[in-house]
């Protein structure tokens, strides 16, 4: 699996949605103004220590998913937590490497618990959601896609079709 070349991830950016942007922004909106802790360390006697994101960040890293920002490359080789950490640079990098970073903090996360933790507390988190939205502010209106509604003949055709199809 290669590295997406930007183009590919903006491509699939903009196909996103008005309403799944809506949701990403109002999410980033509640973990970013929180003052609260938006994560906990579980100890269990016997188990593996583990972090329990909140509520808001869940709802977060939901929206990311949805907004189709998380994109599959190999992350494991990606240098790019190193070379932006504390968001350093990230925000006059393309687009794509705010999705990277996105994508590789929720897949560092299943190896490497509390990566999402770090990655707020340390600003890039922040600094990768507001690179997105720079971008997505930047790009030109589109229009709603329009709904089709078929023409009463259409619909005449469709209830003869299932009226027959019912007596067979």
């Amino acid at each position: 699996m290669d590295v997406l070349d930007d183009a590919v991830i903006e491509s699939r950016l903009r196909a996103t949605s008005s309403d799944c942007w809506g949701t990403l922004w109002s999410a980033a909106d509640k973990v970013l103004a929180s003052e609260g802790p938006h994560s906990e360390w579980i100890f269990n006697s016997g188990q593996q220590p583990y972090i329990r994101y909140s509520d808001e960040m869940n709802v977060l890293l939901a929206a990311l998913e949805g907004a189709g920002v998380v994109v599959e490359f190999p992350w494991r080789q990606w240098d790019g937590l190193i070379r932006y950490e504390t968001g350093h640079g990230l925000a006059d990098a393309p687009v794509a490497e705010s999705a990277r970073v996105l994508s590789a903090m929720i897949n560092s996360e299943r190896s490497v618990t509390g990566t999402i933790a770090h990655l707020l507390e340390d600003g890039t988190l922040a600094v990768a959601l507001e690179r997105l939205r720079t971008w997505h502010s930047e790009q030109p209106d589109r229009p709603e896609e329009p709904v089709l509604v078929p023409d009463r003949a259409v619909r005449a055709a469709d209830r003869r079709w299932w009226r027959l199809r019912r007596r067979s």
